[in-house]
């Protein structure tokens, strides 16, 4: 369907907040625990000289709405160059280079080599680290290994259940596959444990969408669209869906026409537009 975020990135991923790092929680809810130094084989270390890498990466973490991946693989850097033993600082940093890919135009190759290594680094400081292992699957799926991604997110989930990205990203994996119900049940749980991510709830959309449940997937980008009013893609998905699913071309226009001012500096962003308008004047040429 068009609009579809499809099976790469992921759709906009690099949304990440301290509920995608630490631990699944929300930023208000986020345990100080999750944000402290694990060292390998022992507890979380306390504060003391480790603080300002702490805080580091609670920027970094945060940092990428409203700032840029590029502000995150900053934040994170410094965090691991304040505290080297800052396992969960690498696997942000991980993930802050692999989506610059999609969204910084970084080189594919030579970045995912560098962004495995951070979190290579992560999983030698603190083999059990959900994050980690959740980052490395990541790596899986911007190089189309979905049988390792849903390997190693599984074993994200395994350590830590309540890590929302991880199970966002193994319904990610398992998308388009043979195991429908199983993706749709990590999307829920994902959007559960994380109800305010404009990114996780976007996934539940897609999965919602490609079930052909229609109407909850409308519900489910208008529920977008409240959490985050300045999302175009919020506003271009639910203008498709009421295009191709739903017969409602006049609200499918209004709502591509906002996404398009919402996005005015994508030299694509009124093809949106025009194609609701084709479909709506010549139904006959388009997929019901």
């Amino acid at each position: 369907m068009a609009g579809h975020a499809g099976r790469g990135a992921g759709g906009r991923v690099g949304r990440l907040r301290v509920g995608r790092l630490a631990g699944g929680r929300g930023p208000a809810t986020a345990a100080p625990g999750r944000l402290g130094r694990r060292r390998r084989g022992g507890p979380v270390a306390g504060a003391g000289s480790g603080l300002s890498s702490h805080r580091i990466h609670a920027g970094g973490a945060t940092g990428l709405a409203p700032f840029t991946e590029a502000d995150a693989e900053r934040f994170f850097g410094k965090a691991t160059e304040l505290d080297p033993e800052f396992a969960l600082a690498y696997a942000g940093l991980g993930d802050a280079l692999r989506l610059q890919i999609d969204y910084g135009g970084k080189p594919r190759e030579a970045t995912l080599v560098v962004a495995e290594r951070a979190i290579t680094k992560a999983l030698e400081l603190d083999p059990e680290l959900a994050e980690a292992w959740a980052s490395k699957g990541g790596i899986s799926i911007s190089r189309g290994q979905w049988d390792d991604a849903k390997e190693l997110l599984r074993r994200a989930i395994e350590l830590n259940p309540s890590y929302a990205t991880a199970h966002q990203w193994l319904s990610l994996a398992l998308r388009g596959g043979d195991r429908p119900e199983e993706e749709m049940r990590h999307a829920e749980r994902a959007a559960e444990l994380d109800p305010l991510s404009v990114v996780v709830r976007r996934n539940l959309c897609d999965s919602l969408q490609l079930a052909q449940r229609f109407e909850e997937a409308a519900e489910c980008l208008a529920r977008v669209i409240e959490i985050d009013p300045s999302s175009p893609l919020a506003y271009s998905g639910l203008g498709w869906l009421n295009a191709y699913a739903r017969n409602r071309f006049v609200e499918a226009v209004d709502l591509l026409e906002r996404a398009a001012a919402l996005d005015a500096g994508n030299p694509d962003a009124g093809l949106d537009q025009h194609a609701a308008l084709r479909h709506r004047l010549e139904p006959g040429d388009h997929p019901q």
